[in-house]
């Protein structure tokens, strides 16, 4: 394995044996001569495949956060039921880096999802507190909890979406993920008589939160945080929305076989309530403005 590019004292551009480009991580091995030949004992991590835009965050991006960040995805790989995106270690590094710039210089971000997610992506949100716990070993710094949330949504954003669910679990006959968003906002659409902004937060969150349910989905995997007794209630309390979580119930029963459960659907109405919400918000102000 020859270097062929330095990109820092910790990160070196390399060809290896069989004429592919790679980055290859380990400490001081950025003092290597270009054209010589890497101490593989010095390497801790190799990169194949690095998209440009990955490769600059190499050159900005703390080594030890890269190392907590690889440590990280090697860690949780085979936990969820979905796959993370090739470049994820680097997504993950550059958050956490963000995160420690802004907690550094004092600015404090409000994180109203923090309930939700907790709830929501339990596996997710536990590898944030681990990850809080040790920025603030390695770093001397005090991380809010809520921190443990925009990195739960940083794993949940970054699904591999070309390999949903288990390779056992769907097949080419399964409803898809696009399939499924596009019928369910069909149905919210058309029930509550409104056109929802897909460029919006409130668009994304729903969608962010109908993947994650398809995702569990095809993992025959169901929701268990303890509040499905809730769901009583709040169906008679928005019965509009219950209507609609009905209704997205039997799409997943027509297209994956699954039922929801009432925990699931009690999240799904919430959902679809605060989205259609917003919407109607947003289209009263713009029939005041006229």
């Amino acid at each position: 394995m020859r270097v062929t590019a330095k990109i820092n004292n910790s990160a070196v551009l390399c060809i290896d044996d069989n004429g592919e480009e790679l980055v290859a991580f380990g400490k001081g091995i950025g003092f290597c001569e270009l054209g010589s030949e890497v101490d593989l004992r010095r390497v801790q991590r190799t990169f194949y495949d690095l998209d440009p835009q990955s490769s600059l965050l190499l050159e900005e991006i703390d080594p030890r956060v890269l190392s907590l960040a690889s440590q990280t995805v090697d860690l949780v790989r085979d936990r969820f039921a979905y796959r993370l995106s090739s470049n994820f270690t680097f997504v993950l590094a550059d958050h956490l880096s963000f995160a420690l710039k802004r907690i550094r210089e004092g600015i404090a971000v409000h994180m109203p999802l923090v309930f939700d997610v907790e709830q929501q992506y339990p596996a997710e949100y536990e590898v944030g507190l681990h990850l809080c716990k040790r920025m603030s070993r390695e770093f001397g710094l005090s991380i809010p909890q809520r921190e443990a949330a925009g990195i739960a949504l940083c794993f949940v954003n970054n699904m591999d979406r070309g390999a949903e669910g288990d390779g056992d679990s769907a097949d080419d006959s399964q409803l898809s993920f696009d399939e499924l968003l596009e019928r369910s906002v069909c149905v919210i659409e058309k029930g509550f008589g409104i056109d929802l902004d897909r460029s919006s937060f409130n668009f994304s969150r729903f969608a962010t939160h109908l993947q994650y349910l398809y995702m569990r989905a095809s993992g025959g995997k169901s929701l268990t945080s303890g509040n499905a007794s809730m769901y009583p209630m709040l169906a008679r309390e928005y019965p509009d929305a219950s209507d609609i979580a009905d209704s997205i119930a039997a799409i997943f029963l027509d297209g994956m076989s699954r039922e929801l459960s009432d925990e699931e659907l009690l999240y799904l109405i919430m959902h679809i309530n605060r989205l259609c919400e917003k919407a109607q918000i947003e289209r009263c102000d713009v029939d005041c403005e006229a």
